[in-house]
Parts: structure tokens; sequence; C-alpha cells
């Protein structure tokens, strides 16, 4: 009777160790979460390392991680994550999702369309793989795969968001403006998503390069070098809006040798801001290959709108 009773208690106390030890797991991935929600990454990641620290084998913990490891640009950290998680729940389709979208940032377009055809597998309703897998075999120049799932993903959501996208993607990457401004236009206008607008107006740019004549190497070379410019510029703010417009001359190697700042803004913290970004993106792409070289000259246009 005494020995049972022994093995009663220690029965108890065991599953009371187990139970609490689950708990904290929870609590962990919900400060994680709350951490997360908040933008507090580092508090986040301190949250879920002690969630699998208790529990090394669930799954959860690793893709929570891996997520906040992505949003910190840290990619390798976040694919080792994702190949954990996929190692302890082998037929999570979530943990495979994330890892191929890890490898399509770090364009591994191969490896992203393993793992997400691996996720199809689990789950073949899910209209998000087939469009990012779609977008995987553009890139590798596959453009028959890529236009069956394409189709595919549309046949399942005819309205999915990230098909949409990925699609006008690939017609602004063929170069067909005016066929991604219309597809851009839907997200931008009845989803209200923010980063077709902006590509949507990178398109409506590239188009009128296309108008001028221009042909589509050196569209890609011009935008490139006005998208590296403005991402340095830092106007200071200003009552009145106000546009703009620097011509720069370029050397064949990128080495920038003049600029004519033809329109002003009128004011010398303006201007000078305009100079400071030009300097801060030297040098600037080589011309490329295929392309006369010989220096040129670009049109860099500066707006500055007051939102009052």
């Amino acid at each position: 009777m005494k020995k049972i009773f022994i093995i009663l208690i220690f029965f108890v106390l065991n599953l009371s160790i187990q139970t609490f030890a689950n708990t904290t797991y929870d609590k962990s991935i919900k400060l994680g979460d709350k951490a997360f929600d908040n933008k507090n990454f580092d508090k986040a990641l301190s949250h879920y390392s002690y969630a699998i620290k208790l529990e090394p084998k669930k799954a959860n913990a690793y893709i929570n991680r891996s997520i906040v490891y992505s949003f910190k640009d840290e990619h390798s950290n976040a694919i080792d994550d994702l190949t954990l998680a996929i190692k302890y729940a082998p037929n999570n389709q979530y943990a495979y999702n994330n890892r191929a979208l890890e490898y399509l940032t770090t364009n591994k377009y191969k490896k992203a369309i393993r793992d997400f055809t691996k996720a199809i597998k689990i789950n073949p309703k899910d209209a998000d793989y087939y469009a990012n897998r779609a977008l995987c075999y553009f890139y590798i120049n596959n453009k028959k795969l890529a236009k069956e799932d394409f189709d595919k993903a549309f046949s399942i959501d005819k309205n999915n968001e990230i098909a949409i996208m990925n699609f006008a993607r690939t017609l602004e990457l063929s170069h067909r403006y005016k066929e991604a401004i219309e597809v851009y236009s839907y997200p931008a206008n009845k989803c209200h998503n923010r980063n077709a607008k902006i590509y949507m107006e990178r398109c409506k740019d590239k188009l009128i390069l296309q108008e001028m004549g221009y042909n589509n190497i050196w569209i890609d070379y011009i935008y490139e070098t006005q998208t590296k410019i403005l991402s340095n510029w830092k106007p200071p703010f200003s009552k009145e809006s106000y546009f703009a417009i620097a011509y720069i001359t370029v050397d064949p190697n990128g080495t920038l040798l003049n600029i004519d700042l033809s329109k002003n803004t009128n004011t010398n913290k303006g201007d000078e801001a305009i100079i400071k970004a030009i300097f801060s993106s030297t040098p600037f792409y080589e011309i490329p290959h295929g392309l006369k070289k010989k220096n040129i000259t670009m049109i860099i246009p500066f707006y500055y709108k007051n939102s009052k």
C-alpha cells in the first residue's frame, strides 16, 4: 500500500510539472506575440527563445521566432528556425511556406519552388502557395509553369491579392507597363494596398521613359538610379510643396561628373538636401552591357508634398 501511495504521488507531481511547463510555454508564446505586435522584436525573440528552451521539439515557437528574424532581415537565422520546425513537424504547411518565402527573398528560387511544392501537397487549396511559386518560376524563366500556377491560383480565388500583385510584377518585369498599371490598380484602389500604389506609380514613371523612346535596358538603369537617390533624400520641412529637377552626368563606371540643379527648391536647405542625396548615392551603377559606353545625363525629379 505504501509503495502504491508513493507511485501515485510521483505520478501527480510529474503531471503537475508537465502542466506547469506547458502553461509557461503557452504564456511565453503569447508574450512573444504581444511584443511582436508592438514591434519590440528583441523582446519577442527573448520570449520565443525561452519557449524553445522549455519545449525544444515544438514547432510553433521556431516558426514564430523565424518571423521575427525575417523582420530583422536575419534571413539565415529564419531559415535555420524553419528547418528545425519542419524537423519536428514535417507536415506543417506554414513552416514550408515561410521557408519558401525566405528563399524567395534571398533569390534562391529553386529551393523556394521545392518548399512551395511541399506546402501545396499538404494543402492544395491555398492560392497563395501557387501564386508565390508562379513568381519563382517566372524568375527562373519558366513562363509555362508560371502561367499554370497563376491560372491555378486564380481558379481557387479570382481576387487573391498575392496572385494579383505577383502577376502585375511579372508584367512590369516584362516591360508591359500599361498592363501592369491596370493590374496593380485593383489592389491599390479596392484593397488600399500601399505597395500596389507605389508600384503603380513606378510603372507610370517607366511608361513615360518608354514613350520617350528609351529602350528597356536604359529604363531599368535610369529608374534604379533615380530610386537610389530618392531613397537617400531627406527633405527638410517646408510649409509649401515644391517640385525640383536635377540633371546628373555619370561616366560609364558610375562616377558622378556633374550636377545641375536646373529647377531648385527656392530654399538653401532644400537644395542642400538634394545635393546631399545625390552625393550619398555615389558611386552609381556601372552602365549596363549592351549600351554605348559613354557619359550620360539623367533627369532626377524631386517632389515634396506638404501634407497639411
